[in-house]
């Protein structure tokens, strides 16, 4: 049968949901050798996709049959052969989609998005793999995953658009794998927010061919960023209510107190009295948060590493409440106050399985976590300055709730953060050490301001603007050229024409004038006008902050015309996993819109 035959077959067996048949005529098409057609690789990702999720939910129902079968040997063994056989099935589909690829797609393709659409593919079946995999044949699956996500991410960042459909349905795949796979939400949030980011600032470039795919995507990574950080908060709370509770109802410790006081925690106690007064901090001096945990710490290893500084009532590492996977903090209860002062003091930034944990009093009130009070901004730092540093650096200005640099996945991205108790002692700290040199480079160091405070600095800012950016003017002009063309309306400082690594003009640039009535002026005679053949854009130049900000509002409010636009309409939903009931579809569409009934129908 011909290429031509066979597509045409895989399109009628779509049709008909027959996507076995479909896999089976799509191998044949690529098994014939070159670079397949756009729709050529949809119709051979779709049908393999259902091939293999088909499997995988029915792994995912079966492995739960048998943990609730223990006690009953008979039903357990049952159902124990059955995974086993899905299984088998599983990996066989994912062995022949990867055959294909190595052998066929992989080695053929020309142009970068088809590269990282079957790097991508490459990846997420060794994921499959590994869902179901253990021992060293689960670590060979996870790094081969790994290994094609990264050399298709390393490819879309060079050669695709923020924007492009494959790019970010990568990201959330990525993403996807850090959260599932490597227990590492705080990377899986950080690439999937980059990644909306990313495409948030360069929204303007979607042509009207991928606008429904890309922000499509983009919603689904702005809502698993959502519902992640809305499940820690949930935990976080759970944990704050049961705590509470616990305060009002005698509980038996973990660890007996002695009757005497020993001179150790007599003397913490003595350190504390200053801090105990009615006009202390509001939180609770017994109770602790450790975050930046490696996540296979669990409850027993906190006890182990913290019992040493005295009694402890409880030991809570937060969770995930669906996979139960950790969220990398805990929460950590001691009897006595001057106990959780010697473990802040004394296990601050020690190292647990390879990583160094954070310590920090417990902060309940959520009021003081977000004025904003007695917390500074640190930029221009050293890579080398670590949370540590960080905390010994600015541990003299006076008591730290809390103190973090921020970090990418190669390290320090120069900048941090550090609450302080009081108002006070961040003024000193700022006082002190703005300007100041750390390892060798000059940091500026002030108060933290809120988005919506550095949204209205700028708003301010711009009503006094010099700074022009003037764009589609051609690859001819350079400096020169286009000051000769802007200085017709005042005194210039600058001219710059933005160029590419090869020297030549991007057909952007920036005019900054001496004041703003020349800039206001420029932009009023300029912007619109052709120059050189072509329509120039002539507009005050904004900030990255402001621009992404602006961008998201314009993104955000596409959304809600299209809820509004969808209102009243009543949608189909199939294929769905036994697991999901009225609720959960509820849960999982409202996003995007009232909700007036969601229904799941059991077909018996």
């Amino acid at each position: 049968m011909d290429k031509s035959d066979l597509v045409q077959k895989a399109k009628l067996a779509e049709q008909a949901e027959r996507y076995d048949d479909m896999a089976t005529a799509m191998k044949s098409v690529t098994e014939q050798g070159g670079d397949l057609s756009n729709e050529d690789r949809n119709l051979l990702s779709v049908a393999y996709k259902n091939v293999v999720g088909a499997r995988r939910s029915s792994w995912r129902v079966i492995s739960s049959i048998e943990q609730k079968s223990e006690g009953n040997d008979k039903k357990q063994q049952m159902a124990r052969e059955y995974r086993e056989k899905i299984e088998t099935e599983l990996q066989e589909i994912c062995h022949d989609v990867l055959g294909l690829l190595d052998n066929f797609l992989i080695a053929n393709a020309l142009a970068p998005e088809s590269k990282v659409f079957y790097l991508k593919m490459k990846g997420d079946y060794y994921r499959y793999l590994s869902e179901v995999a253990s021992g060293d044949a689960k670590k060979d699956t996870v790094d081969n995953s790994q290994k094609a996500y990264q050399q298709a991410f390393e490819i879309s960042k060079g050669d695709m658009q923020p924007t492009h459909p494959i790019r970010l349905g990568l990201a959330l795949n990525f993403s996807v794998f850090y959260y599932e796979i490597l227990n590492n939400p705080d990377r899986a949030c950080s690439l999937a927010k980059t990644a909306f980011d990313e495409a948030i600032a360069e929204l303007d470039t979607l042509n009207e061919d991928s606008y429904k795919d890309s922000t499509l995507i983009m919603q689904l990574l702005r809502d698993n960023l959502t519902r992640r950080t809305e499940e820690r908060d949930r935990c976080s709370t759970a944990v704050i209510k049961r705590k509470q509770r616990a305060a009002h109802v005698e509980s038996e410790p973990l660890h007996r107190e002695s009757n005497s006081e020993s001179p150790r925690r007599l003397g913490y106690l003595k350190a504390l009295l200053p801090k105990m007064n009615s006009s202390g901090p509001a939180y609770p001096l017994a109770s602790l948060y450790v975050g930046d945990l490696h996540p296979d710490v669990t409850e027993a290893m906190l006890y182990q590493k913290f019992s040493p500084a005295g009694p402890i009532m409880s030991i809570r590492v937060c969770r995930d409440i669906i996979t139960r996977r950790s969220l990398g903090y805990a929460y950590i209860n001691f009897q006595q106050p001057a106990d959780a002062e010697c473990a802040l003091d004394t296990m601050n930034y020690d190292v647990l399985k390879g990583r160094p944990i954070r310590i920090m009093w417990s902060q309940r009130d959520p009021g003081l976590r977000k004025s904003g009070v007695g917390n500074i901004f640190i930029k221009n730092m050293d890579e080398s300055i670590d949370n540590k540093a960080l905390y010994d650096t600015f541990s003299a200005f006076g008591n730290i709730l809390s103190c973090k640099v921020v970090c990418d996945e190669k390290g320090s991205k120069g900048y941090g953060f550090v609450h302080f108790e009081t108002h006070e002692a961040a003024n000193r700290a700022i006082d002190t050490m703005n300007g100041m040199l750390l390892n060798d480079r000059k940091v500026f160091v002030g108060h933290f301001k809120s988005r919506k405070e550095r949204e209205v600095e700028f708003g301010t800012k711009a009503m006094k603007f010099t700074n022009v950016y003037i764009k589609n003017f051609g690859e001819d002009y350079g400096d020169e050229k286009l000051k000769g063309v802007f200085s017709a309306f005042g005194r210039t400082l600058s001219v710059r024409v933005m160029k590419d690594e090869r020297g030549r003009s991007r057909g952007f640039g920036f005019v900054n004038y001496a004041n703003h009535e020349d800039a206001q002026k420029a932009v009023d005679e300029m912007n619109g006008k052709e120059l050189n053949g072509k329509v120039l854009y002539v507009g005050r130049a904004q900030k990255r902050l402001e621009r992404q900000g602006e961008l998201k509002r314009k993104f955000d409010q596409i959304k809600q015309d299209r809820i509004q636009r969808y209102q009243g309409v009543n949608l189909y939903v199939k294929n769905l996993d036994d697991s999901i009931d009225d609720e959960r579809l509820r849960k999982e569409f409202a996003p995007y819109g009232t909700i007036t009934s969601a229904k799941v129908f059991c077909v018996c």
